[in-house]
């Protein structure tokens, strides 16, 4: 699935997609 790939997503989309995916982390680690 290209969709769960947001490191190869360019453009603003992707930083955008990897900040989700950085706070999603954080939070998955954090329970």
């Amino acid at each position: 699935m290209t969709s769960w790939r947001p490191l190869q997503t360019p453009g603003p989309r992707g930083a955008s997609v990897s900040r989700l995916w950085i706070s999603h982390i954080f939070r998955v680690k954090r329970t």
